[in-house]
């Protein structure tokens, strides 16, 4: 297959989008799919070294054990952190972003525990950072600029926990940290603990060489998208459902980001779940540039968790893998996933519908 690669000017989108100038309707094919039997392996993509950690530091150099349990109040062990079956929870990991994470109990929910957050990363844009910090991203109160103009800190209660957030932008890196544990009370040492812990973080960021390159594929990859239409415009999605109207309800950015401090911009990832002038219909639509490898973490995830595993999918990209439970279908093409999702729709809506997101972002 080929196709082409441009460059995505990104912006921070918080409401529904208009894009001008979108690619005319792409003509699909509603013919059904071919569809193999079920594989417990998926077929690996093609390897390649893939993204790598652009942080100059790892979780327990900067977080020491003994740090992160005394942040929590309770004793904690490092832990994976939490990734959706969306392709934009992995757009931190795709930018490079270190990641750490501690919990009383991780084979308990986060709902229920006590977790120590602290994500670095890299190139953050003063935008993305300001939509944070002047209260699109989070809540809160008694903001504190503990570290500058470019840093503030605050505890709330989050409807499920307490949580104490600092947030920091520093020598080319952005900062995202939290101490959350389960109950309904901001108490002086939780708040007191966040803030030895942000001392401490913002100490080791500020010493930081600057990041290391972006990866990329080397074969390139499919384009990037920052607002719904260029995901799928109205008249190519009224033409494989029967619906009117199709609107973005949500996407990627400010209060329904996925990503951390705007990561999902900065590699040209988005998602927006759409919705109809009448009736129940959902469909959801993402994409991440270099994100093929993902795919396979996140269906070997899915399928740990007690799901099926997901049906091979022949005609639609490079490879896909469908799950039928969700109506979820994954597509790897050029370098790239992009994940097209409606429970209630048949497969082949699903194919054509991937189809038209494929030949807008490039893909032919």
């Amino acid at each position: 297959m080929r196709y082409q690669h441009g460059v995505t000017v990104v912006l921070a989108v918080v409401s529904i989008a208009t894009l001008s100038g979108c690619a005319a309707p792409v003509a699909v094919h509603t013919n059904a799919p071919v569809v193999a039997a079920p594989s417990a392996t998926p077929t690996p993509t093609p390897a390649e070294a893939g993204p790598t950690v652009r942080v100059p530091t790892t979780c327990d150099a900067l977080v020491p054990h003994a740090a992160a349990d005394a942040a929590a109040g309770v004793s904690v062990v490092a832990a994976k952190p939490e990734r959706s079956a969306n392709p934009v929870s992995y757009a931190d990991d795709r930018e490079g972003a270190l990641t750490c994470r501690w919990s009383s109990d991780p084979a308990r929910s986060y709902l229920e525990t006590t977790n120590v957050y602290v994500t670095i990363v890299p190139d953050v844009t003063t935008s993305a950072f300001d939509d944070e910090r002047h209260g699109i991203g989070v809540g809160g109160e008694d903001r504190q600029a503990a570290y500058g103009a470019d840093s503030y800190s605050f505890c709330n209660f989050m409807g499920w926990a307490t949580s104490c957030v600092f947030r920091e932008l520093v020598n080319g890196y952005g900062v995202a940290g939290s101490v959350a544990r389960a109950g309904n009370t901001v108490d002086s040492r939780t708040d007191a603990a966040m803030a030895t812990l942000f001392s401490s973080v913002n100490s080791a960021v500020s010493a930081f060489a600057p990041p290391s390159a972006l990866w990329e594929p080397s074969a390139g990859s499919i384009n990037g998208a920052s607002t719904c239409n260029q995901l799928a415009t109205p008249a190519q999605i009224t033409t494989v459902f029967p619906i009117e109207g199709p609107h973005e309800a949500k996407g990627e950015g400010g209060e329904d980001a996925i990503s951390t401090l705007g990561a999902a911009q900065l590699v040209d990832s988005y998602y927006c779940i759409l919705t109809a002038t009448s009736g129940t219909f959902s469909l959801e639509l993402a994409v991440l540039p270099g994100g093929a490898l993902y795919v396979d973490t996140a269906e070997r995830a899915r399928v740990a968790s007690g799901g099926a595993p997901g049906q091979v999918v022949t005609g639609v990209g490079d490879r896909a893998l469908y799950d039928q439970k969700t109506g979820t279908l994954d597509v790897v093409a050029g370098g790239g996933w992009v994940q097209v999702g409606d429970a209630t729709a048949r497969l082949d809506q699903l194919t054509a519908m991937a189809k038209a997101v494929l030949s807008n972002l490039g893909y032919h």
